[in-house]
């Protein structure tokens, strides 16, 4: 949502709301499968924000 006036624009944001976890492809590690280690890929967390720009 965007609001814009002759000297400022206001605008807000939303990302990855519904906090999903990327899948980076289902492969398993060489090096870490004789130890047993499972790999683990961390996404981006939720974030909401505005934008405030003022043009003078």
């Amino acid at each position: 949502m965007v609001i814009q006036a002759k000297k400022y624009d206001v605008s807000i944001f939303a990302k990855n709301i519904t906090n999903t976890i990327a899948n980076f492809g289902d492969i398993t590690s060489l090096a870490a499968t004789p130890f047993g280690r499972t790999r683990y890929a961390a996404g981006r967390p939720a974030s909401f924000g505005v934008n405030l720009k003022y043009k003078f």
